[in-house]
């Protein structure tokens, strides 16, 4: 007879460890640990409980009880696990103290023989559901079959009952049992291994990289459905064996590049961290992208195995093209932006200084493209932008650059011009371009005259890209000063001047905020008893910098920037709170005439404002009268026409200042409420030695009484020139004769 304790115990501890070494392996794999564990518990448990027999000892007795117990909880819980039911560890503790319960109660409280049984009869019963599980559920048959194997080697242990509850068993019962635990384990272990093995094969097989792995001499040990899929190829398998890493190359020249890569990774050893190349791959189909290829080593039984990831850059490298177009490229036109542009410049200049020629940069700037965006509304804008950029592409030979650098400006970069004829060229091209864009915009009754200025600077004159466009943009600044609608070259003299409005415009800016800015006001009298019926309120300003500026210095210069608006705005508001500091003074308070520009008088925020500031005071909407120029009347916009319909109607004075000058203005008398029309002083000016003049200041006069116009004539200086327009019947009148413009608190001091 052969004792049992001295047989079973070791073999199901060695089982133990092995699963145990496993799980150390695979972390992931519970079933190993659990079948570890309950390999452990069955081996102590088997040995403590001969030593309960031996001695009688009870806490061996219940050592035996509770491992045994714990090794049918986690044997159960292992093969759970397999088929995607995973206990915690208090279940499986919990289910311990059960059995332990149940078994302790038959075999301490009835009989220790039918404890002995009944845990025999349990184990039985597990191994043989354990073999219906793997059978039918997770198909594996073989183990099933070990499993039934080894619950029939169980059974023997009731063929010989007298020794059932001793230490001594038949040699082949022990036999039998021993070997059935052994191919158990392996059988077990086996399932184990697999599990991991599938887990990762599956996850390498489907990745959405392709993956091979081969040895150094192109050998392929192993590859991907990815890998399989994308040369062509059914299934991995048909791979192994083959030489197919020349299948990551596009061409013979890759191929050689590659090559180079792969065994400095195979000198490598170790290798420290994985290569990474960007490749040309081409697939069955026979198209080509752009991959990343990282290349890492391992060793497999010995052999060095290089393993190689494929990861398709074509949407990385896509999104970084779209990104690069975002950060270069304007949204509404298409076109480069600024930050394309000068980096193309660059190149430019270097070829136009290599090959002796010139280049010039072309600034089209289109004039008050902000009236057409508050009139027309963005939307309009942007369409109108979109056509510029459209009508200015067919104008661009292939080997100039065209792009737009901000809101109403693009650039023309022509390159590859002869130094002697080239200015030629250069001017045809302005000239042609000017007059493309001079139109008209049309949306039901609103008629908008568009027109742009280009300022030209030459590539010999700059030596950086943004010299080049500053250059263009100073003669751009000169041009719109001077001759809106056409063009100009850069000249040396224009960089002093750029600098010199720069600085104003700065101080300019400031000059609000500081209270550099005054109100002047002038009287205006009536015709007919020298009474003062108006006054004009005119802005000065005084610079701590720059001394007294004249108001035909910065207001171009405001208006050429969105300061005029800003300016605009205080005027008003000063020249109202003036009218209600005079109200409240009980003096005979005159009407104040405000001169409105274009740009402030079409924004958005203007009729507010102005309502809200003579709210603001209490000052009647009679008290103010506006003056605006024949410039805001040319384009003839149908909200125009409606916004002075509503400010006639309020009560407001409205002038049109300085008439005859500019366009021709005779149709806008009768089209718009009108209450006043100011004669220029250029007329005024020879009026006592000039027949000619006095011939047309007496038309306006007639011509606006037959309007039902009261007519005003600026500029009147001497006594003779007052009794003309009087005995004309002016009905006022405004000039140095009458009063110098003065600030408030000393315009009622005056003679």
């Amino acid at each position: 007879m052969i004792e049992l304790y001295l047989i079973a115990p070791i073999v199901v501890f060695i089982l133990g460890l092995t699963f145990v070494l496993v799980w150390v392996g695979d972390r992931l794999n519970r079933a190993a640990l659990l079948w570890g564990l309950s390999h452990f518990s069955l081996s102590i448990a088997s040995f403590s409980g001969f030593y309960f027999q031996l001695h009688q000892t009870p806490i061996f007795g219940a050592i035996s009880l509770l491992l045994t117990s714990y090794f049918l909880a986690t044997f159960y819980g292992a093969n759970e696990f397999l088929q995607g039911r995973s206990a915690s560890h208090r279940r499986l503790i919990l289910n311990t103290f059960c059995i332990a319960f149940v078994v302790g109660v038959v075999g301490f409280g009835i009989d220790q023989l039918a404890g002995r049984m009944l845990v025999v009869s349990t184990m039985i019963l597990l191994y043989f559901s354990s073999a219906y599980q793997f059978t039918r559920r997770l198909h594996l048959p073989l183990v099933g079959l070990v499993f039934l194997f080894r619950g029939m080697a169980l059974l023997l242990f009731f063929t010989d009952m007298p020794s059932f509850s001793t230490s001594h068993q038949p040699t082949l019962t022990v036999a039998i049992n021993s070997m059935s635990s052994v191919l158990l384990g392996l059988v077990l272990v086996y399932v184990v291994v697999r599990q991991t093995f599938n887990r990762l094969n599956q996850v390498i097989n489907w990745l959405p990289d392709p993956v091979i792995a081969f040895r150094p001499d192109g050998v392929t040990t192993f590859c991907n459905q990815s890998f399989a899929k994308l040369f062509g190829f059914d299934t991995p398998t048909k791979l192994i064996g083959g030489k197919h890493v020349a299948l990551l190359a596009s061409d013979n020249m890759e191929w050689q590049k590659l090559a180079l890569h792969i065994n400095s990774v195979v000198s490598a050893r170790p290798m420290s961290a994985p290569i990474v190349v960007e490749q040309e791959v081409t697939t069955a189909a026979g198209t080509t992208f752009s991959s990343e290829i990282t290349l890492s080593t391992f060793v497999d039984l010995g052999n060095l195995i290089v393993l190689a990831q494929i990861r398709d850059l074509s949407e990385r490298k896509k999104a970084e093209e779209e990104r690069i177009k975002l950060v270069t490229t304007d949204a509404i036109t298409g076109l480069p932006n600024r930050l394309l542009i000068e980096q193309q410049l660059q190149q430019v200049l270097w070829e136009a200084e290599r090959e002796g020629t010139i280049a010039a940069a072309l600034l089209i700037d289109i004039d008050r493209f902000k009236t057409v965006n508050e009139i027309l509304g963005y939307e309009q804008g942007n369409a109108v932008i979109h056509e510029i950029g459209q009508i200015l592409t067919t104008q661009k030979l292939p080997r100039y650059l065209l792009g737009r650098l901000s809101g109403a400006q693009f650039v023309l970069v022509m390159t590859d011009l002869p130094n002697r004829t080239g200015i030629l060229e250069i001017e045809s091209t302005a000239k042609k371009i000017c007059g493309l864009l001079k139109r008209e915009i049309r949306q039901g009754d609103i008629n908008f005259k568009m027109f742009v200025s280009i300022g030209i600077a030459l590539s010999d004159s700059a030596q950086n890209p943004q010299m080049l466009l500053q250059h263009a943009e100073a003669a751009l600044r000169e041009t719109k000063l001077s001759r809106k609608g056409e063009w100009g070259f850069f000249n040396s003299g224009m960089d002093a001047r750029l600098v010199e409005t720069l600085r104003m415009e700065s101080l300019l800016r400031n000059a609000i905020a500081n209270n550099e800015l005054q109100l002047y006001y002038q009287p205006i009298i009536d015709a007919k008893n020298s009474e003062l019926v108006k006054v004009e309120a005119l802005i000065r300003w005084n610079s701590p910098v720059l001394g007294w500026v004249s108001p035909a210095i910065f207001i171009p210069l405001a208006e050429q920037s969105e300061l005029i608006i800003d300016i605009g705005s205080w005027v008003l508001k000063e020249a109202v709170e003036q009218a209600s500091r005079w109200k409240k003074l009980d003096v005979n308070a005159p009407v104040i005439s405000i001169n409105v520009s274009v740009k402030q008088f079409v924004s958005r925020e203007f009729e507010q404002l102005l309502f809200t500031t003579l709210e603001a005071h209490t000052v009647q909407t009679n008290q103010i009268e506006l003056e605006l120029t024949e410039t805001l009347f040319a384009n003839d916009q149908g909200e125009l026409s409606s916004l002075l319909k509503r400010l006639y109607e309020a009560g407001f004075g409205l002038s049109l200042d300085d008439f005859g000058t500019g366009y021709s203005s005779l149709s806008y008398l009768s089209k718009f409420n009108l209450t006043t029309v100011k004669i220029d002083r250029s007329f005024i000016s020879g009026l006592e030695i000039d027949d000619r003049s006095h011939s047309l200041v007496r038309a306006i006069i007639a011509m606006g009484h037959s309007l039902g116009l009261k007519v005003v004539a600026e500029g009147v200086e001497t006594s003779a020139q007052s009794r003309i327009l009087i005995a004309e019947e002016c009905d006022y009148l405004q000039g140095y004769l009458f009063g110098k413009p003065a600030p408030s608190d000393t315009f009622f001091q005056l003679d």
